[in-house]
């Protein structure tokens, strides 16, 4: 065959082969196998766990990309679904690019910038080769230095054509803010000259509501006011709108943001700019327009809304202006200001104390570079040292004419600060001051009022000054620029009380004196220097001498990283420093220094310093010291110090040599027997008060190893009040130590030198720690010694509770070492490359319960003592040399709380910290651990500790634990927790007694895998009773070689169907029963910091019941939908009682930062209370919102029906003898803080700062107790009725309204009283109403003179109530009584009446109504009526009367005399008040109409 047939052959083959090749590139794109191994070969990109096709659905848990100059672009969970290429037309090459949605749940960029790189060029096209479409791009949140606080929700729709770009954003929250429903569009021309429309609406974010925008406005401004005063925008709706619009080169830019306005005029702010963005100078021209502008609502910071990452608050303002930037002849810029600040306040307040700003900034000629021309370095230079040199060329002809109105105190006028000058010029730049107060500015400066002038005097590099560039062949200067700034500073003006705030204007002396201060300095490169500063507070005078501190000659350079040079000449006569310094609060005592010091030192102590504290005062303490310091390379090492204040005195003094300061000899010896005499020196410490005493002494004598080297520390009761109120107090302390000595010949090595050191602490208390008492004993030598260490305490329930009183469980602990020191000693000088080993033997580590704990624990020890932990005895290594730190600990075993865990391995290694970059940081740390769970019985374990839940079973659970970590390679870690066999029974209480429960769990296993700094927890619970959970979380670490931090990205979900809650009662309250299903399925996102659920909690036939309370609620129904960091409650109702009530709720909680809860519930005749003595079935509707410092209750609720009754035997009481000093969830008083200070009474204040920390509690109630509501018991009976208003004015629960009791009767000895009137009104004070109570007896028809009516009243009030009797008419005391009690006139009265009177008298005065005998015999009998009297005329016989009201108007009696064989029967019926139809019959037989009417 010819070469030519072979060639045209070949070349008909091309084409096939290429079609085959890009068939078989297709096919395997569409193959998982392929993509996952072809995305590993891409360059500086890493892909952790790569899943699917690149062509096709695809998704990985992380990708890395590393970017240049050590930048870094993370991408969590990235995901592309139908990705595709389609022919189009169109494209360049006729293909397109097509996805169906690409999602990123988060987006972490580190770039780092490239300093050297000029500004670049306008590109002239965009075009791509293909064509680009993806309808939908998710980013859960993006973060990067670049656009600060995170961009968060971000959803847009991308298309790249060959003629345009365009992006359209859906959804963006940013900073406060978030896209309007209009969103933002992004066009965008591929060719010159790159055409760009913009649009931007966005809206303030502010918390979730349905309210109008006006409606909002009002109640968020409400809410912030009353949080701190000022209205910030960053809590009021607000909307924005940009738009940019003109070539990419030159845009024009128009803005306008406005905020809803929070009852006064609406903020505002509007901008118009021009940008260049290639030019030097990317602003070219712009003007901005203020209305009442709060600064924070443009950057509101992370705390308005539970941001984190977000950048810092800005700070609230109330500005009214304009900024205006305009081009200033051909090159050059001004900028004009003219802005006010209503809204000034005191740095520290959120606020910037500036009312006002007026004036020019003016740039100079030849800054303003076209674009595309930057300004040029000088020839020569590189980059920098050209802009360095552009800038400096900048400054020098840069000037400015400020003026500056200031905030100042007591009505004062503004202060002002005026700057002007030119930076450049020959004359020096004015900063001048009138009338400023700088506690106004901050409130901890001192209280001054100054006035004077400040000058500075640059001079400049002569080739920097130079317009032209520097000649064809010659360098720039090195350095050009500024090479010194000279600083003239004269201020004067008054010290007083009157220039502070009036607040603390108590605290400050009450003196008025003159102050003035001069300054004579320098600035250069690298160093400061001070040839004269002068401070003089007062007139001097014979009879009362000013104060004066001076410094001269002072300079301070900087040598290099971390080295200085300091030196300089002090002196001060009389000095108050609380004049010129910040000054702490409550130490407002005299002060008075006087100094004199020379210094001459370097970062590294070499050098000299001499200082001479002559008697001085300091906050009223008398003081007086000396210093001398001598330290060179050359020379000895010398010290000489004393320090005297209130008679606790300090010494030190030594000497040794600098390159061996311990080959010498050292003293230092503390004599404070009076530490409580220094406690107005306290607040320079941030303390509040100092108690107790210390004495220590200290020496050194020879080199290392010392020939002798001794101390003693003794302390005692000290006490150590922080400013918060929190305390450290030590009973006792005593420690000493011995190294070398007799023991320490001259041969003798540091191996072999004796050491020995002890120490004995009592009454230690820090926080939620306590420390009875502790021992630590350390004898031997380095090259073998034993360590010992036991003590006894406990962990406090509460850093609050009270010493000793049983608030936390006590335990011993006891620590046993044994070991040496081997090759190079620590703080010797071994070889090079040699190191420290430590070598031992762990004797003893364990904790254990003392026997005074009575809290349930685990299986004993041998002795009897719980356990809690030990480790048995294993060997131990400890290494350290130059850059390394290891730790090998041998196998062993480890009981913990009753689990027996195996350590099979543990390795560690440490060293320096290396960083590879900013953005990626990481440690040569290694760490190999295997820790293994033996076979533990969980039901047995748990007893151990909720003896009292019932657990059984014999469920058994094992584990293991491996983590490990090597140089250079992220963290490995495999954890596991699962079931092994058995089961689980819980006991619950039966009728018939304790009936166990078996779960029917066939699955529980918890894991956690960690690879290339993903983090994964799964979890799987299965039970016939408890139902199926399931979940899988991941955690991404920022950076794969460290633990996650709160920003590491979160993402996850959670299954879960409990078939039964009965069984999770276990962990409710006692006496609580629970029951019902419960279903909940949610994903995760955020961060681990901020976590952000999506899902919803559904529950079905929810049931509980509290029997003692008599709460039975049934036929539950939730359901909870979970949406970021708010979970809204969409449903709940419950049935409650036999009559078909229900209670309904519904509401929104917000997580976060600022966690708020909104709550709505409904009651329609639900029985609240269903117990025989105690039954409520009400109706209402309320509203709470509870925040994390206040709940507000608004509602109104009505009493359907109920009945209360006091009859019942009433709860235990404590006795007489018992005084209960502190109630749970009640602040301790002072009393109890003086008694747990152990009588200091210095914890009064936090005691008081507790109660002022408590939550604000806003109500509302309006309660209506309807007309059902019977209350009975103790012979009352009657229906409750009237309406109550509770509320909660200053925490302080109040009731207002009035209660009356309807249809009440009253019995007491063998009378029913019939409640007439009967008024409780309640005017606030919960516990002490008004009362208005009228009780009256029945009348009897068969008494004489029947139309008595007689009775009780009670008048005064609850806590001093009057108890009187009463009778129509008016009748004496003791006829009164014998009506009521008799029912009938006093004459003809028995001896048994006689005594019945006064029994019930001194009842009815003492208040006793407790049934007597004649109660209980009527009672028992069914009669009203019993009586027993003589008799009128000659023969005085015994006449019993009996009779029973069978109704209001009837009454059946029966009356017979004892001496007579026969009785009459009497049958009444009340025609009306004064007539009465009598019928009798027996030994008389009658019938009577009786009119009765009494006078006096």
């Amino acid at each position: 065959m010819s070469v030519s047939a072979r060639l045209l052959r070949a070349l008909l083959l091309l084409p096939l082969l290429a079609v085959l090749a890009v068939g078989a590139l297709w096919a395997l794109a569409h193959g998982e196998a392929f993509s996952v191994w072809l995305v590993r070969q891409l360059p500086g990109v890493t892909v952790t766990q790569a899943r699917g096709a690149l062509l096709g659905d695809f998704s990985a848990d992380r990708i890395d990309v590393a970017l240049p100059r050590g930048g870094r672009l993370w991408l969590v969970a990235p995901r592309w679904q139908g990705l595709r290429l389609v022919l189009d037309p169109s494209a360049r090459v006729g293909l397109g690019v097509r996805a169906e949605a690409v999602s990123v749940q988060r987006l972490d960029l580190s770039w780092v910038s490239d300093p050297a790189s000029p500004p670049a060029n306008a590109p002239h096209s965009l075009r791509l080769p293909l064509t680009v479409s993806v309808p939908t791009v998710r980013v859960g949140e993006a973060r990067s230095d670049l656009w600060g606080a995170p961009l968060q929700q971000l959803q847009l729709s991308l298309q790249l054509r060959d003629d345009v770009h365009q992006v359209q954003l859906q959804s963006l929250h940013w900073s406060g803010w978030r896209l309007g429903p209009q969103g933002a569009s992004l066009r965008l021309g591929t060719s010159a000259p790159l055409a760009v429309q913009l649009s931007v609406v966005a809206v303030a974010q502010s918390e979730p509501t349905s309210e109008p925008m006006s409606e909002r406005a009002t109640g968020h401004a409400a809410v912030v006011a009353d949080r701190g005063g000022a209205v910030s925008l960053a809590a009021l709706p607000g909307e924005l709108h940009l738009q940019a619009q003109g070539p990419v080169s030159d845009l024009r830019v128009q803005g306008l943001a406005r905020w809803a306005a929070a009852g006064g005029e609406q903020p505002q702010l509007d901008l118009e700019a021009r940008l260049q963005p290639f030019a030097a100078w990317p602003l070219a021209q712009a003007r901005v327009a203020a209305r009442a502008l709060d600064l924070s609502a443009l950057q509101p910071g992370p705390g308005a809304l539970g941001q984190a990452g977000a950048p810092q608050a800005w700070p609230r303002t109330r500005l009214d202006g304009t900024l205006t930037l305009a081009p200033q002849g051909a090159r050059g810029l001004a900028l004009d200001i003219d802005l006010r600040n209503a809204g000034a306040t005191a740095w520290g307040q959120g606020g910037v104390p500036l009312l006002g700003v007026k004036g020019r900034f003016l740039a100079p000629e030849g800054q303003r570079g076209a674009q595309g021309t930057p300004v040029k370095a000088p020839a020569g230079s590189d980059s920098d040292s050209g802009s360095d040199a552009a800038w400096a060329a900048a400054l020098q002809r840069a000037s400015a004419d400020l003026r500056l109105s200031l905030p100042t105190l007591a009505g004062r006028a503004p202060a002002t600060v005026t700057l002007q000058g030119e930076w450049g010029a020959r004359e020096a730049v004015r900063l001048t001051l009138d009338g400023v107060q700088p506690q106004a500015l901050h409130v901890a400066a001192p209280p001054l009022l100054l006035q004077g002038e400040l000058r500075l005097r640059p001079q400049w590099d002569a080739a920097s000054t130079s317009t032209s560039p520097a000649p064809s062949g010659q360098a720039a200067p090195a350095s050009p620029g500024l090479q010194r700034v000279q600083i003239d500073a004269h201020l004067d003006g008054t010290f007083g009380r009157e220039h502070a705030q009036r607040a603390q204007a108590a605290s400050w002396p009450a003196i008025r004196q003159p102050i003035a201060l001069e300054l004579d300095g320098e600035w250069r490169p690298l160093l400061w220097s001070v040839r004269a500063l002068h401070l003089r507070t007062g007139e001097a005078s014979v009879a009362q001498p000013g104060s004066e501190a001076s410094l001269r000659d002072a300079r301070l350079r900087w040598l290099g990283p971390n080295a200085w040079q300091a030196q300089g000449e002090l002196a001060v006569e009389r000095f108050d420093p609380q004049v010129w310094l910040p000054w702490p609060q409550g130490m407002d005592r005299r002060n008075s220094l006087s100094a004199q010091g020379r210094f001459d030192i370097d970062q590294r102590g070499h050098g000299q310093a001499d200082l001479s504290l002559l008697p001085s005062t300091l906050a009223g303490l008398p003081l007086h010291g000396e210093l001398h310091w001598r330290a060179s390379e050359a020379a000895a090492l010398q010290l000489q110090a004393d320090l005297d204040v209130a008679g606790n005195q300090v010494r030190a003094q030594g000497q040794g040599t600098a390159q061996q300061p311990l080959n010498g000899a050292w003293q230092v010896r503390v004599a404070a027997g009076q530490l409580q005499a220094l406690s107005p020196l306290a607040p320079l410490l941030g303390l509040r008060q100092l108690q107790g005493a210390v004495q220590a002494d200290a020496r050194w004598q020879g080199g290392w190893p010392p020939r002798d080297s001794h101390g003693t520390l003794n302390a005692r009761e000290l006490r150590l009040t922080r400013s918060d109120g929190t305390a450290v107090s030590l009973a006792s302390a005593v420690g000493g130590w011995q190294w070398g000595g007799a023991g320490a010949g001259a041969g003798g090595t540091l191996a072999s030198t004796p050491l020995h050191l002890q120490a004995t602490l009592q009454g230690l208390r820090t926080g939620g720690l306590q420390i009875d008492q502790a021992q630590a004993t350390l004898s031997g030598s380095l090259s073998a010694h034993q360590f010992r260490l036991a003590g006894d305490g406990r962990v406090l329930s509460s850093p609050g509770a009270a010493s000793g009183g049983g608030s936390g469980t006590p335990g011993h602990l006891v620590l046993a070492l044994d070991g040496g020191w081997q090759g190079g000693l620590p703080g010797g000088q071994p070889a090079l490359g040699e190191a420290s080993v430590w070598r031992g033997r762990l004797q003893q580590a364990s904790v254990t319960a003392s026997a005074s704990s009575s809290t349930p624990t685990p299986t004993t020890s041998p002795v009897g003592a719980p356990q809690w932990f030990q480790v048995q005895p294993t060997d131990i290594t400890w290494q350290q040399g130059p850059g390394v730190r290891s730790l090998v600990v041998q196998p062993t075993r480890v009981q913990l709380m009753g689990a027996e865990l195996t350590v099979e391995r543990l390795r560690w290694q440490g060293g320096a910290s290396v960083t590879t970059s900013a953005a990626t940081p990481s440690s040569d740390t290694q760490l190999d651990l295997l820790l293994r769970l033996a076979p533990l019985n969980l039901p047995q374990w748990l007893a151990r500790w909720q003896p009292q839940a019932g657990w059984g079973g014999d469920l058994t659970v094992g584990g293991q634990l491996r983590a490990l970590r090597q140089p250079g390679r992220p963290w490995e870690i495999d954890a596991e927790l699962a079931r092994q066999a058995g089961d689980v029974t819980l006991s619950e209480p039966t009728v018939e007694g304790q009936t166990a429960q078996r779960l029917g769990l066939r699955e529980a296993r918890a894991s956690l895998s960690v690879r290339n700094g993903l983090w994964t927890l799964q979890q799987t619970l299965d039970g016939r009773v408890l139902g199926r959970l399931s979940g899988r979380q991941t955690v991404q670490a920022q950076d794969p070689m460290a633990l996650p931090q709160a920003g590491a990205a979160l993402s996850g979900e959670v299954d879960m169907q409990v078939a039964s809650l009965r069984p999770l009662a276990t962990w409710a309250p006692a006496g609580w029963r629970l029951n019902g299903q419960l279903q909940a399925r949610a994903q995760i996102g955020g961060t681990l910091g901020v976590p952000r659920w999506s899902g919803w909690v559904q529950g079905e036939q929810l049931a509980i019941s509290q029997s003692l309370l008599g709460v039975h609620l049934s036929e539950g129904q939730l359901r909870i939908d979970l949406d970021g960091e708010r979970a809204r409650l969409t449903r709940f109702v419950a049935s409650g009682g036999p009559q078909g009530g229900r209670v309904l709720a519904d509401g929104e909680a917000t997580l976060g930062a600022l966690p708020q809860l909104r709550l709505h519930v409904q009651a329609e005749r639900f029985a609240a209370l269903q117990r025989i003595d105690r039954r409520i079935v009400l109706s209402g509707d309320t509203q709470a919102t509870v925040s994390a410092d206040s709940l507000q209750v608004r509602g109104r609720v009505q009493i359907d029906e109920g009945l209360i009754d006091i009859g019942h035997a009433s709860a235990p009481t404590l006795g007489d003898d018992v005084t209960v000093r502190r109630r749970p969830g009640t602040p301790p008083d002072d009393g109890d803080a003086a008694s747990s200070d152990g009588g200091s009474g210095t914890n009064n204040a936090s005691s008081k700062a507790n109660s002022n920390g408590q939550r604000k509690v806003d109500a509302d109630i309006a309660l209506d107790l309807g007309q059902q509501l019977r209350l009975k018991g103790h012979g009352l009976d009657g229906l409750l009725v009237g309406q109550l208003q509770v509320s909660t004015p200053s925490n302080k629960p109040s009731i207002k309204g009035v209660v009356k009791l309807s249809q009440g009767t009253f019995a007491a000895y063998g009378q029913k009283l019939r409640i007439e009137r009967s008024t409780i009104t309640f005017t606030g004070l919960i516990d002490n109403p008004r009362l208005d109570i009228l009780a009256m007896r029945p009348q009897l028809p068969t008494a004489d003179e029947s139309d008595v009516r007689v009775g009780v009243r009670i008048t005064g009030t609850a806590l001093d109530p009057r108890i009187r009797l009463y009778s129509e008419p008016a009748l004496s005391e003791t006829e009164q009584l014998s009506w009521l009690v008799l029912g009938r006139a006093p004459t003809g009265l028995g001896g048994a009446d006689i005594g019945l009177l006064q029994s019930a008298a001194v009842a009815l005065l003492s208040g006793d109504s407790r049934e007597g005998l004649t109660d209980k015999v009527i009672g028992l009998l069914g009669l009203d009526n019993l009586s027993v009297r003589q008799s009128e005329g000659t023969v005085r016989d015994t006449v019993v009367n009996v009779g029973k009201q069978v109704s209001r108007h009837w009454y059946v009696g029966y009356e017979r005399n004892l001496n007579a064989t026969g009785g009459n029967w009497q049958l009444i019926y009340a025609l009306a008040q004064r007539f009465k139809l009598r019928a009798q019959a027996g030994a008389d037989n009658a019938v009577d109409l009786i009119w009765q009417w009494r006078w006096d």
